[in-house]
């Protein structure tokens, strides 16, 4: 079978992002087997697809994100009256690679890493709507560089968050309760276990019933996603970030900061709140 190469077809413009439906009547039924000279990523809004990738068939409904590199090979079609509508964002390649780098963000932690099938993540309606207003909300002209930020970090946050949210919203309540409180960030288990007054068996039965980790592990997550925060919006010293998110060995903060980011604190701020580049963002939303 043929496949086509699309190029890069936006010269100098680093973001352009379209919606498109398929396999509805008045609509092209599929489209054509293809590979990029670009990445992209896109999510269903509506209607099924049947998304043939590299060879293998998934069926994505509305919600599932997905990650597509420069030589994926894929194509799609409706297996609805209706069709499917999906809204696509598209970059020249190497500009998510340089977003990775600035970031500091381990490449397995990355969303278009290299692997044999592309990554889908499944939103939760409030991150769709959150995602899809983002982008079409963007004028189509005279976007400046907060523009092209906003677009690809909406589209990593997403997939970094979308696992953990999603079961979140599951949770019984007193657990998002006792998650959202300051005092069990810093006290840990035994904290969330006074919270939540139940039995800690319980609480760690709740715990990996919902997210899938110990109750020690996703407090330490949070914890570590709290201390990215402040570095990324603060300007207080790494010492005093680390306590105030519970951490009072700092040799165990910086090891688990950066197995879980990729590199030392330090470098993450100095990555983060590095002034953005000049370049600018295109968005032509189609039928």
């Amino acid at each position: 079978m043929d496949v086509e190469r699309y190029p890069w077809w936006h010269t100098g413009v680093p973001v352009t992002a379209f919606r498109q439906t398929y396999g509805a009547p008045g609509t092209d039924r599929a489209f054509l087997l293809h590979c990029h000279s670009y990445c992209e990523a896109f999510w269903i809004e509506k209607g099924r697809c049947l998304h043939t990738i590299n060879g293998q068939r998934q069926v994505l409904v509305p919600g599932d994100l997905t990650f597509i590199r420069a030589n994926d090979v894929h194509t799609g079609a409706g297996l609805d009256e209706l069709g499917y509508t999906m809204l696509n964002v598209a970059f020249p390649l190497g500009t998510e690679a340089r977003m990775r780098r600035r970031l500091g963000i381990a490449p397995a932690a990355w969303p278009w890493w290299s692997e044999a099938q592309p990554r889908t993540y499944h939103l939760a309606p409030e991150q769709l709507a959150r995602l899809t207003d983002l982008v079409t909300a963007l004028p189509t002209s005279d976007l400046g560089p907060v523009e092209q930020e906003l677009v690809l970090l909406a589209l990593v946050q997403a997939a970094r968050s979308t696992q953990e949210e999603h079961r979140n919203a599951d949770s019984p309540a007193w657990l998002r309760r006792a998650l959202l409180d300051d005092d069990v960030l810093a006290g840990g288990v035994a904290a969330l276990v006074a919270a939540s007054g139940l039995s800690a068996a319980h609480v760690n039965r709740t715990v990996r019933k919902c997210f899938g980790v110990t109750a020690t592990d996703l407090l330490n997550r949070r914890r570590l996603d709290h201390a990215a925060r402040a570095l990324r919006l603060g300007s207080g010293s790494i010492t005093t970030v680390a306590l105030d998110a519970g951490f009072n060995n700092l040799a165990w903060f910086h090891r688990a900061f950066r197995a879980r980011f990729g590199c030392t604190p330090r470098h993450y701020r100095m990555a983060v709140q590095r002034p953005v580049s000049s370049s600018g963002v295109t968005v032509a939303l189609g039928r």
